[in-house]
């Protein structure tokens, strides 16, 4: 049993679907999320969804950069997804 993913064909086109869906989606609520007014309260969460707007908004500016960056995370996290088998409590929580 191999810590990695297989990369037979089949895996890698389905890598390659998700990770062309991760771009879309970048490209897409990028923009969106960037529209979304900034919460002015202090209430619980407000600090971090005026955090991820931030982020949104930067990777509204750097389209192609973080383009890049979600393919890489998501074939790194589809390629070593079969590691957690070998992580005891992930192993029984998963």
């Amino acid at each position: 049993m191999s810590a990695f993913l297989d990369l037979n064909s089949e895996n890698l086109k389905f890598v390659g679907r998700v990770a062309v869906m991760g771009i879309i989606l970048n490209l897409v609520l990028s923009p969106l999320i960037s529209m979304v007014p900034k919460p002015s309260g202090k209430g619980i969460g407000a600090d971090q969804l005026k955090e991820a707007i931030a982020m949104m908004e930067h990777h509204n500016r750097t389209k192609f950069t973080s383009s890049l960056i979600i393919v890489l995370v998501i074939f790194l996290a589809m390629l070593m997804s079969p590691m957690i088998k070998f992580i005891p409590l992930l192993n029984q929580v998963l």
